[in-house]
Parts: C-alpha cells; structure tokens; sequence
C-alpha cells in the first residue's frame, strides 16, 4: 500500500484498529500508528505524515501536550492534526485543543462518512 501517510495516535488498541481499518479502505491512504504521544513524535518527524488524528486523553503525554511539541517542531509544525476523544465535547476541551494547534475536533466513535469526509478536509499531501 502506497499513498499520503495518516498517523493514527491512540492508547486504545481496538481505538487504533478500527480508525486504521476504516481509513485504510480508502486505498489511498498508509496508515501507521502510535500507542502513545512520545511513540507519535519520534513517528512523525521520521514519516512526515500528512495528517495526524490525535487521541487526547493518553496517559503519560496527552493528545494536547503531544500536539504541542509537534507544532513546535519546525520538521512537523505544518501536519493537520484532528483531535478526537471519547468524552462528550466540553467547550473548554476544544478551545484548549485549538490552542494547542488542532484543526478539528472529532468525538469518538466517529461515524464513517465522517472520519473520512475530515481526513480529505484535511490532509496536507
């Protein structure tokens, strides 16, 4: 499989999988994935992925400190990443997520069509 690079960053393995396999049945996409925020840095400044979807709530380094250090990061300063969390949407939550640098905001599950309809939204080729 060959295509834009779509980081994946989430500490729930089936969280993972099931993000992975519902982008990967785009084909056009490469999926990798990161179980943590420290994984997700070392990952994403070798790859240069063209989109980063970033789990918020992770033990250790959280979605937001995670998306801090890449934006400051000149190697990765200019990926997309779209925040997604399982709790129900709290304003503080999102502004904080825009803070940090997130371009979206997604709750989980996410809803197939609209997972991939923010992926193309998204994605920095």
């Amino acid at each position: 499989m060959s295509g834009t690079k779509i980081l994946v960053v989430d500490d729930n393995d089936r969280g993972r999988h099931l993000l992975r396999a519902t982008i990967e049945l785009e084909e056009e996409y490469e999926v990798m994935t990161a179980a943590d925020g420290r994984e997700a840095l070392e990952l994403a400044g070798r790859e240069c992925p063209g989109l980063v979807l970033m789990d918020l709530h992770m033990p250790v380094w959280d979605g937001y400190r995670t998306t801090t250090c890449l934006k400051a990061n000149p190697k990765t300063a200019d990926i997309p990443v779209i925040a997604l969390t399982a709790s129900h949407v709290m304003g503080e939550d999102l502004v904080r997520a825009m803070e940090v640098g997130c371009v979206d905001y997604l709750q989980k599950p996410v809803p197939r069509q609209l997972l991939l309809e923010k992926v193309h939204e998204h994605i920095r080729e």
